[in-house]
């Protein structure tokens, strides 16, 4: 679905899936910032509500929108 906004927008969305939440929360603290995080309530490791939670602890003042889903095709996907 991200694809598809992408190609009819051509806007310049760079897509940053990851298969579970442990490897989203490295990324993050290597200093990959997203502005929006598409997260899955059930992914691997962790979920993705103890990933956006873990998220607005270290990041109070980022303006990060973290969109948390039980929607498959959301599992993990990522948009900086």
């Amino acid at each position: 679905m991200i694809e598809q906004y992408k190609s009819v927008t051509k806007l310049g969305i760079l897509l940053c899936p990851f298969q579970d939440g442990i490897s989203i929360e490295k990324k993050i603290q290597l200093g990959m910032f997203f502005d929006v995080i598409f997260l899955d309530m059930e992914m691997e490791g962790k979920t993705g509500i103890e990933v956006g939670k873990w998220l607005r602890e270290i990041r109070k003042n980022e303006k990060t929108e973290i969109i948390v889903s039980r929607f498959y095709r959301f599992s993990s996907a990522t948009v900086a």
